[in-house]
C-alpha cells in the first residue's frame, strides 16, 4: 500500500468525481472553459464552440510544427520513481 492510499478514506465515492470529469469533457463545456480562462482543453470536439480568435492564438493553440521541438516530461521509470520519492523524501525531512 502506497502513501496516497494509505491515507485514503475508504468510503470515497468514486462515482461522483468520474461525472465531474464527464461533465467537463464534454464538447461545449470544455469549450467554455476554454472560452472563459483562455487555456486549452484537450478535447477536439470542442472546436466547433470555441471563439475563433482563441483557436488561432498560437500562444493558446501552439501551431504543430512548434510543438515538434517542444520538451515532453515522460513518466519515471520504477527505479526513477524510487530516487525521486527518496530524494524529496530527505528534502522534507530537512526542514524538520
Amino acid at each position: 500500500m502506497n502513501k496516497v492510499e494509505s491515507t485514503m478514506p475508504s468510503t470515497i465515492d468514486f462515482v461522483k468525481p468520474l461525472l465531474f470529469l464527464n461533465f467537463l469533457l464534454r464538447p461545449e463545456i470544455s469549450a467554455q472553459i476554454v472560452n472563459t480562462n483562455y487555456y486549452p482543453m484537450p478535447n477536439d470536439r470542442a472546436a466547433e464552440w470555441i471563439d475563433p480568435d482563441i483557436l488561432r492564438d498560437a500562444v493558446i493553440f501552439p501551431p504543430t510544427a512548434l510543438l515538434k521541438n517542444a520538451e515532453l516530461i515522460l513518466p519515471l521509470s520504477p527505479h526513477g520513481q524510487q530516487l525521486y520519492d527518496e530524494t524529496w523524501a530527505r528534502f522534507m525531512a530537512a526542514d524538520q
